[in-house]
C-alpha cells in the first residue's frame, strides 16, 4: 500500500506540529521549574547544597549549574 502525495504531506505537517508541540512543552515545564525555584528560597538553597555536594571523577570536579547540560 503506497501513501499518496497527500498523505504523505499531512503525515509531514503533522510531524512538523508535534515537534512544535513537544518544544513548547518543554519550554513551559522548564519555565515552571524555575519559578518555582525563585518563589521558594528554601528550594533554591537546598539546590545549591545538593550542587556543591555532587563531586565528579577522581579530581572531584564540582557541578555550578546543570543548566548547560539540560537544555542542550
Amino acid at each position: 500500500m503506497k501513501l499518496t502525495a497527500r498523505e504523505k504531506t499531512e503525515l509531514i505537517v503533522e510531524g512538523i506540529i508535534t515537534v512544535i508541540l513537544l518544544m513548547l512543552l518543554n519550554l513551559s515545564i522548564i519555565i515552571l521549574i524555575n519559578q518555582s525555584i525563585e518563589a521558594n528560597p528554601g528550594l533554591r538553597d537546598g539546590i545549591f547544597i545538593i550542587k556543591r555536594s555532587i563531586l565528579i571523577g577522581p579530581a572531584h570536579y564540582r557541578i555550578w549549574s546543570w543548566e548547560i547540560s539540560l537544555l542542550s
